[in-house]
């Protein structure tokens, strides 16, 4: 049955609102190790926002870019803007981030550039989100140059999650095909998802789960939990080596062994969430998600592991050595799109920084 407009929206705030929640969470500890957080917080480790400045859970760069994200396909949607087109106004909305993090650059050729650059979304107007919280550098370096980078024209050969952590709201802008406007299929929106991460990310390592986050979180909309998030992740998945491996084009024959890995890294995910082991021992198995093949399989895992518990997932997810932030932000967006708002506890809402705007804009993506 297909979904209504206030379902559609429900499940789209509550992904939004789910990664910020796992974002705010992991922010507070993205920089330690596992002993420092236990060290700090207790055995169990970070399990509840310590509030920052204002009363609020501090949002880090993955939210900011997040809603950076939203607000381009928002603009290129006001622009009547498709394809490529549609890809640019991200790139556009992303050049707005980008000013509000300009403290970081000493170079006037930036700043002049930045300066002369007309803002294309209402966001380069909320003061809040002028504010660094530990944005990327390879974020911050392939923006600057100010190229129309994707997955054809790459920008570098880097790999971390700074693309994956951004694009869910593709999963949400993008319905499936028969379903409104801006349909794509699972293959094109496979394709845009990827291109959004290798604006700045260019290794298919980089880009590819990105892709595959993307299609996750709209299927975890428009069929869960009607089918198990297993299923939906086998679909995905065999979209994606379609797309990636078997109908790739000449001159992205290198993602087809990235995406065997992927492969092998997501399978590794979903056996390690059926065993009894501890979450610290099967994620330390998965690495540390700095690099977007692993924030993927974390967030699989997690996911998977606590299908319909979001607190749990969302706790699980920030409490290892490594990228916390991000690790924390994919599983909210995927149980958040799977679950709605009634598997999102008041403890995640009430004092997330900038919540009311998140909840907005995710709701205008259904628009």
């Amino acid at each position: 049955m297909p979904l209504t407009t206030t379902q559609l929206k429900d499940k789209a705030r509550a992904c939004l609102l789910a990664g910020a929640a796992g974002d705010a969470l992991g922010y507070q500890v993205e920089f330690y190790d596992l002993e420092s957080i236990r060290e700090e917080y207790g055995p169990l480790g970070i399990t509840a926002y310590r509030l920052g400045p204002k009363g609020k859970a501090l949002i880090s760069d993955d939210t900011q870019m997040t809603l950076f994200t939203a607000a381009g396909l928002l603009y290129g949607k006001s622009q009547s803007a498709k394809g490529k087109d549609l890809l640019d106004a991200v790139r556009c909305s992303y050049y707005d981030w980008l000013r509000t993090q300009q403290d970081v650059f000493e170079e006037e050729e930036v700043l002049a550039k930045l300066k002369n650059r007309p803002a294309v979304s209402r966001l380069a107007d909320v003061q809040e989100l002028y504010a660094l919280r530990a944005p990327g550098n390879t974020c911050l370096n392939a923006l600057a140059a100010f190229e129309a980078y994707d997955t054809e024209r790459r920008a570098n050969t880097r790999k971390g999650c700074g693309g994956i952590m951004r694009v869910a709201p593709a999963g949400i802008f993008f319905p499936p095909e028969g379903e409104g406007d801006y349909t794509m299929s699972d293959a094109e929106l496979l394709r845009f998802g990827a291109d959004i991460a290798a604006i700045t990310h260019g290794h298919p390592l980089g880009y590819i789960p990105a892709g595959i986050a993307a299609l996750l979180v709209r299927k975890a909309i428009y069929e869960g939990p009607e089918k198990d998030l297993g299923t939906l992740l086998d679909e995905t998945m065999a979209a994606a080596r379609r797309t990636f491996k078997e109908e790739a084009a000449s001159h992205q024959k290198d993602e087809a062994a990235a995406m065997d890995y992927v492969e092998e890294l997501v399978s590794m995910a979903r056996m390690l969430a059926m065993n009894d082991h501890s979450d610290t021992d099967n994620i330390l198995l998965l690495g540390e998600g700095w690099v977007a093949e692993e924030t993927l399989a974390i967030a699989v895992y997690c996911a998977l592991r606590y299908e319909r518990d979001l607190s749990a997932a969302l706790i699980a997810a920030v409490n290892h050595d490594g990228d916390s932030d991000s690790t924390g932000a994919v599983t909210g967006n995927i149980l958040g799109a799977y679950l709605g708002t009634a598997g999102l506890g008041e403890q995640w809402t009430k004092d997330l920084e900038l919540a009311d705007l998140i909840s907005e804009m995710a709701g205008e993506l259904c628009d």
